[in-house]
Formats: structure tokens, sequence, C-alpha cells
């Protein structure tokens, strides 16, 4: 008859080559020992770990295992109870980035390797017969060896920001410089070749487009209906936003809020063409002006009030994935062009620069609507071709 065996694989230094059992002269119980695997990846880089098993039924699940936060490298431990003497079962460890179970719910078990939402896969421990001969609390023992591969950290300050690395480094680490927590990240390529950095779990939080971390503030956020940045707002992640960037920018001016509508040192996502469309069309009955759609300039509701601002609003193409149109100062316009604009927005204290040195959004396969005023109050600056032809146009 089979009786249920506990298993705990804990770190101690007995390390073999295949499959063995003996007394644990403190405890009686005996001792089940398993080869010493390679993490995928080093442990250091997650907080928490889980193990899973690969049960009689064909699916990988935890039959409760325990979560272990550990300081060292590769030091974990677990128990789970469940499992039968004389049956075969396979071991995985997986790695989160923060607690999984963060009230510590004493019923909580670690989700399984094919959840959705579940951690990364650091580390197979192979498969193995538990022996009929064992008491009904079995060890299992291991001490992990880590891969042939030095962690590359970065995102700590511009310089040293994370798209700065070479084409051929597809994972890295960031840090959190306050609380020491190390988040892996990995460059996911979408349907537009465009390579981003995102987080290397079950979150996967996209990062910022300054490819700089130092605090989880730093993931990539959504921007308000109005198209304004707020801490508040969701992260984005790569199940939501991915698909739809085409590339990433850093012009000399970066529009935030409409406190902060020149910052310095702020890179932009774009997305995709959107097609033919006018700023207008978006109106509807349940439309947001300034969210959904924009009419004239000169209204309460815009950017600048009743004047012209180098920000007037969103529009509902835009505002669907969580962005915004660009301001004219953030296009590839070029400086020659730009400082030849007779009649600029009239925004108090707001002096755009453009460096032909840091080139915003470029021209794809259409002209690019902006959410920059243009001369006549139904009108907005459209730039037609990079550096070359800017008009303006009138919303519908």
């Amino acid at each position: 008859m089979n009786s249920f065996t506990k298993v705990s694989l804990s770190v101690f230094v007995l390390v073999l080559w295949g499959c063995s059992f003996q007394l644990d002269p403190q405890s009686t119980r005996a001792v089940f020992s398993i080869p010493k695997p390679t993490l995928k990846t080093p442990l250091r880089a997650y907080s928490w770990a889980c193990l899973n098993v690969w049960g009689a039924d064909g699916t990988w699940n935890s039959l409760a295992a325990e979560m272990y936060s550990g300081q060292s490298d590769y030091s974990v431990s677990f128990e789970v109870p469940g499992l039968w003497v004389g049956r075969k079962y396979s071991f995985r460890v997986l790695g989160f980035s923060s607690n999984p179970n963060p009230n510590n719910d004493s019923s909580y078990r670690c989700p399984a390797i094919s959840t959705t939402g579940g951690g990364d896969e650091i580390g197979y421990l192979g498969s193995y017969q538990i022996p009929n001969s064992v008491d009904p609390i079995v060890i299992l023992q291991t001490n992990f060896t880590p891969p042939n591969v030095t962690p590359q950290f970065c995102g700590t300050n511009a310089s040293d920001n994370c798209y700065s690395l070479p084409a051929g480094v597809k994972s890295a680490i960031v840090r959190d410089a306050s609380t020491q927590t190390e988040f892996p990240i990995v460059r996911k390529k979408n349907k537009n070749n465009f390579e981003v950095w995102t987080e290397n779990g079950r979150q996967g939080r996209i990062l910022r487009a300054t490819g700089i971390f130092t605090s989880e503030k730093d993931w990539q956020r959504r921007l308000k209906p109005g198209g304004e940045a707020d801490l508040e707002q969701p992260y984005f992640t790569n199940a939501t936003a991915i698909d739809s960037f085409q590339g990433r920018v850093c012009p000399k001016n970066v529009f935030k809020e409409s406190n902060y509508k020149v910052e310095t040192n702020l890179c932009l996502y774009y997305t995709e063409p959107s097609p033919q469309l006018s700023l207008g069309a978006q109106q509807n009955p349940d439309g947001t002006e300034a969210e959904d759609y924009l009419r004239d300039w000169n209204r309460p509701a815009t950017g600048n009030g009743v004047g012209a601002s180098w920000y007037e609003g969103n529009i509902a193409f835009c505002r669907n994935k969580f962005m915004r149109l660009p301001t004219l100062y953030e296009t590839a316009i070029g400086s020659t062009t730009f400082a030849g604009i007779s009649r600029k927005p009239t925004d108090a204290r707001v002096d755009p620069v453009v460096d032909d040195s840091k080139p915003g959004v470029p021209v794809l396969a259409s002209p690019i609507w902006t959410a920059t005023a243009g001369p006549a109050t139904t009108s907005y600056f459209v730039l037609k071709t990079a550096r070359q032809t800017i008009d303006y146009e009138h919303f519908n």
C-alpha cells in the first residue's frame, strides 16, 4: 500500500552523480539525493522561488510547494507533501521577481509552470523515482551550480541605459537602488521587428523608454486618456502594448504633462502608423474632447484654454493604446524647418528646442498628425516628410 511522503529540497553540501538514499543521522529519516543541477538563470536575479513537480496526471503542479526567499545566490528550500513512494517525479524550480503571496496566506500554493502568469523556469532538477524503502518523510537534497555566464546589469544612468547594450545581449538585470531587489529583463521582438526590454517574470512589465531603472517606478506606465503622464496609471505589459510599438526616440524636449511640456533626458516609444484619419473623425456622442477627438483649439477643454498650445490633447486612436499624439517638437522635423515656423503656439514659459542629433518620431507610411496647434484655430501641424515639409491642416 502506497503511503504519502513529504519531500524537502534544501541546500546541502552532498552532491552525487546519481540517485541514492541514505539515513540522516540527526533525524534517522531517509535522505533522497539527486545530482547537482545547473540553473538556466542565476537565482540572484529573483527574490522568491517555488518548486514544481511533474505528477502522475501528466501536468506540472506545485503539490503544496512552499516559497522560499533566499539571500544566497543559489540557496532554495522547499517542502512538498503529497508524493507517493515508488513513483517517479520530475522537479523544476521557478523564480519570481516579487512575492507571489504577499499576504502570507497559509493555504497558498505556488503556481504551476503551465499556469498563465506563473514564474520563470530557472532550473530543471531531473526525473527521479522515490524509493519504496524510504521512511514516510523524505529529504530531497541538492545544491545548485550557476550558469557559466556573468549577469549583465544595466540601467543605472543615461550612459548605462539598457537600450545602449549591444544588440546581441538578450537578457540583463536591473536593480532597485533602495531595496537592492533585482529584476531580470529580456529583449522581446514584436511583430514590427522592434525589440523591447521587458520584465522576465509573470507580470511582464515594460522598461521605461529611457532604458534607466533605479526603482519600480521605472517600469513604463500608461498615459491618462488626455495623454498626460501620471505615476498612478497602470503599467504597460508585454501583453498590452508591445506589438503596437514601432520604435523608440529620444528628442531634445519631451512633453510630460501640462506643467512640464519641455522636459529633457526623456525618451518615447512610438506606434506603427495609423490608417489615414482626421483628428475630428473620432467624434462620437459619447466621446470626450481632447481625449477622443480634437476640433477648434481655442476651447477651454484643450491644452492652453483659448490660446494655441504645443499640446492640445489626444484622440481615440492613441488613447486606446494608452498613448498620445506627439507634439511637433517631438517629431523628426529638423531644426531648420522648426526655426522657420512663423506662428508658433503661445504657451507661457514654453520654448521647445529641436536638436538634429536627437531626432524625434519619424515619418513612416503617412504624414504625422501632431497635437500642436496650427496658425488657424481649426488647424494642427502635420509633418509630411522628415526635416523637409511642415504644414498645417484642418481637423476634418
